[in-house]
C-alpha cells in the first residue's frame, strides 16, 4: 500500500484501538513506518483489496469512528517538540471515506494527545503548558473552530488521570494520561477514562462535575460502571454505578468488573470470586452464578483469573484467561454457549449478526452467534486482527504494507 509501512498500532491516542475500519464502500488502514504513531490513512477496496486512495498524516491522528462518511483527523508539517508540541497548529483534515477526497481547516491546536469523531464534533485532548494535572479539552467544529474548551486540571480528582508510569510500568520524566480510552453513554454525553481517572463530558458543553475514580471504567446505556479498591487492602473491591450526571447511585462490594477490553465498548460483567454473576444494574443486586472460570489456566502466582469482556451494549463474549470464553445472551445476563480455549489466549473478538469470530494464539475460529457452533477456523497469522466487513476473510498485518 505505502512501501515500508505496517499497520499502526493506533490512529487516535487511545490504547490498542483498531488499526482497520470497515464501512460500505472501503476499509480504511492506518499505516506507518513506526507502528508506534500514524503516518498515512489509506482506503482500500472491500471486495479486490485495490488501493482507492492514501492520505499523509504526517504528524497528528485520526478519529477511528467514521461520521456521514467521513473520517476526522488533525495534522501538521511543523516540529513537534519532546513535550508534544507543535511550532504551528494543527490543520483539521475531514476524509471522505469512499473516495479519499479531502477539506482542509485551520485550529489554534498545537498539542493533540488523544481524539474522538463524535457527530457533535471532534473531541481533542492536548498538552498546556502548566503540565499534569492541567491539560485541554476542546470539542472542534467542522470548519475547525472551537465550540467549548475546558481545563481538565480544573476538576475535583483531576490528578487521578495521570500517572508517572508508562504502560509498561516504566517511570517517565513527566506525569502523562495512561491507558487513555473514549467511550459514549446516552443523552449526548462521552466519557474519557485514564487509569483509574474517568471524566464525563456533556458534548454541548463540555465536563461534567469531577474526575471519578474508576477503575475497570464500563460506560452501558445511561450510566457508568466502575471497580474500586480498598485503600488498607487492594484485593477487596468494589463495583459501583453513577449516572450521567456523575452521582453515585449504588455501590456494592465484595464484586469486581471482568476488564473491559481496550479494542471494543462491552456491556460491564460481573465477578466474584472467579464466578461470572449475574448483577442486576438498575440496584446493584447481585443475582446467580453464570459460570465458574477454573484456575487451572490462571497464571501461577495467583488463584484469581484474569477475565476480559469483549462486546458491545447488547451481546458480550466474557474470557477468562487460558480457560473459557463464555457468551452472554444478547442483552440478558444468560449464557448463550461456551467454548474451552485449553490455554490459549484470546486477542480479540469480533461480533456480527451470524457470527463471532474468536482471535486466538494459534487460530481464528468463526463460531455460529447464537449456539457456539464451530463453522471455520484459520491458523492464526503473525500481526493484528482488527474488523471485517462479512464472510469468513480476516485482514491482518502481515507486515508487508
Amino acid at each position: 500500500i505505502v512501501q515500508g509501512t505496517s499497520l499502526a498500532h493506533s490512529w487516535d491516542g487511545q490504547v490498542d484501538s483498531p488499526s482497520i475500519v470497515a464501512t460500505p464502500n472501503a476499509w480504511i488502514v492506518g499505516l506507518s513506518q513506526d507502528p508506534s504513531f500514524l503516518q498515512y490513512l489509506a482506503g482500500l477496496d472491500p471486495r479486490t483489496g485495490e488501493t482507492l486512495w492514501t492520505y499523509e498524516i504526517d504528524r497528528g491522528g485520526c478519529g477511528i469512528d467514521v461520521v456521514d462518511g467521513v473520517i476526522a483527523c488533525l495534522t501538521t508539517q511543523s516540529r513537534v517538540d519532546e513535550f508534544g508540541f507543535a511550532s504551528e497548529p494543527f490543520m483539521l483534515a475531514r476524509i471522505d471515506a469512499a473516495t479519499g477526497a479531502v477539506t482542509e481547516s485551520p485550529t489554534t491546536l498545537t498539542s493533540l494527545t488523544s481524539l474522538y469523531h463524535r457527530p457533535e464534533g471532534l473531541l481533542v485532548v492536548g498538552a498546556v503548558g502548566e503540565g499534569a494535572p492541567h491539560a485541554a479539552l476542546s470539542l472542534l467544529a467542522p470548519d475547525g473552530s472551537s465550540i467549548w474548551t475546558a481545563d481538565i486540571g480544573a476538576a475535583a480528582g483531576a490528578e487521578l488521570m495521570f500517572t508517572s508510569y508508562s504502560a509498561t510500568g516504566e517511570p517517565t520524566s513527566k506525569d502523562v494520561m495512561d491507558r487513555v480510552r473514549w467511550r459514549d453513554l446516552d443523552g449526548g454525553t462521552a466519557m474519557l477514562w485514564s487509569q483509574p481517572g474517568a471524566m464525563l463530558i456533556n458534548l454541548a458543553s463540555g465536563p461534567i462535575g469531577g474526575v471519578i475514580d474508576c477503575s475497570r471504567a464500563t460506560p452501558a446505556g445511561d450510566a457508568l460502571y466502575c471497580m474500586t479498591f480498598d485503600a488498607a487492602d487492594a484485593s477487596l473491591t468494589t463495583v459501583q454505578r453513577y449516572d450521567r450526571a456523575g452521582v453515585l447511585q449504588w455501590s456494592t462490594p465484595g464484586l469486581r468488573l471482568a476488564y473491559p477490553a481496550d479494542s471494543s465498548p462491552a456491556r460491564p460483567a460481573a465477578l466474584r470470586g472467579n464466578d461470572l454473576i449475574a448483577l442486576d444494574l438498575t440496584t446493584g443486586m447481585p443475582g446467580e452464578v453464570l459460570h465458574s472460570f477454573e484456575t487451572t489456566g490462571a497464571d501461577a502466582s495467583s488463584d484469581t483469573v484474569w477475565v476480559e469482556v469483549f462486546g458491545d451494549a447488547a451481546r458480550a463474549v466474557v474470557v477468562g484467561k487460558e480457560v473459557d470464553a463464555v457468551a452472554l445472551a444478547e442483552g440478558v445476563d444468560e449464557v448463550a454457549w461456551t467454548l474451552p480455549v485449553n490455554r490459549e489466549n484470546v486477542w480479540g473478538v469480533m461480533l456480527f449478526a451470524d457470527l463471532t469470530v474468536l482471535h486466538m494464539s494459534s487460530e481464528i475460529v468463526g463460531l455460529d452467534s447464537v449456539t457456539g457452533e464451530e463453522l471455520w477456523s484459520r491458523a492464526a497469522l503473525d500481526g493484528v486482527v482488527d474488523t471485517v466487513a462479512a464472510g469468513d476473510a480476516v485482514p491482518a498485518d502481515t507486515g508487508a504494507g
